[in-house]
């Protein structure tokens, strides 16, 4: 179901795009957290052998990541946990258009804020469905956005491997497009 809704989101307007994200989006997260059976064996296995801890953070807890000693404190409903390894599963996190890390190309209005181009989107930057900036500067057209922090406000499936594989072949085919126009024009 995700994969139909990832081409619809992108399209929805501000009320239904709160809507998704209050309502669905969260068993949808729920979904992505999930782990292959051999996988969870083997946690389970490592787990039964004292080598590793699995524990549900709940929602009152925070992760200090920068205390004199090396590793990380786990603090959870006041009771603090150190770990010399944590792995933190918990994904990438939608980014603000002014995080964007080439502010000229903001200033210029060749990538735009979501909220700008899509009246009222959350958060990141706007594309177009070949992951141009979705501005009416024709320099845009040369320009690709694949970074994910800057995509997810609109694009909330597109992650890991596979997203990364099918948005990569989105840009491939249109770069050759684009070159084989160039060529065109030259030939002529």
């Amino acid at each position: 179901m995700h994969e139909v809704l990832a081409l619809i989101i992108p399209h929805l307007d501000e009320g239904a795009l709160e809507s998704f994200g209050k309502h669905l989006k969260p068993a949808f997260v729920d979904e992505y957290a999930s782990v292959p059976h051999l996988f969870i064996q083997r946690l389970l296995a490592l787990h039964r052998a004292g080598h590793l801890d699995v524990i549900a953070l709940g929602k009152d807890y925070r992760v200090e990541t920068h205390g004199a000693e090396p590793g990380v404190n786990v603090v959870i409903n006041g009771k603090r946990r150190h770990y010399n390894e944590f792995i933190d599963a918990t994904g990438q996190r939608p980014l603000e258009a002014d995080d964007f890390p080439f502010p000229t190309l903001l200033e210029q209005g060749i990538v735009m804020d979501a909220q700008d181009a899509d009246e009222g989107a959350t958060k990141g930057i706007s594309v177009h469905e070949a992951f141009h900036p979705a501005s009416p500067d024709p320099r845009a057209r040369r320009l690709y956005c694949l970074s994910l922090p800057f995509i997810l406000g609109r694009h909330p499936f597109v992650q890991g491997i596979t997203s990364s594989h099918e948005m990569g072949g989105i840009v491939g085919q249109d770069r050759a497009r684009m070159i084989a126009v160039s060529m065109q024009a030259d030939a002529a």
